[in-house]
């Protein structure tokens, strides 16, 4: 009898961008790694080992509250987070504070 073939060893170069992939996905292990074809006991070892490597920078951290107060004669609004306090004429759009935010805290 011969012997079976095992899958060539996939090192680092393979795993990072794959693990990269995987951490903006919104699936379980067992879904991601039959999608890829990967062996999931594997795809599992590899994540752990390199989430446990760095810091986790891959991963978003959960958004906080924030209290955004209009001023009380009406002229503008002001945003404390963090020890900062900024002051606007008028109130920005959601999404440009939430990027300011996420500017900030990095």
């Amino acid at each position: 009898m011969g012997k079976r073939k095992s899958a060539p060893r996939r090192g680092r170069e393979y795993w990072g961008p794959l693990i990269a992939e995987f951490e903006g996905a919104p699936c379980k292990h067992e879904a991601f790694a039959a999608r890829r074809k990967v062996n999931v006991d594997t795809f599992r070892q590899w994540l752990y080992r390199l989430r446990t490597e760095k810091p986790h920078t891959t991963r978003k951290a959960a958004p906080k509250f924030v209290e955004v107060v209009a001023a009380k004669n009406g002229s503008g609004c002001s945003l404390a987070a963090g020890g900062i306090e900024l002051r606007f004429d008028r109130l920005p759009p959601p999404e440009y504070l939430g990027e300011l935010l996420a500017r900030a805290a990095r």
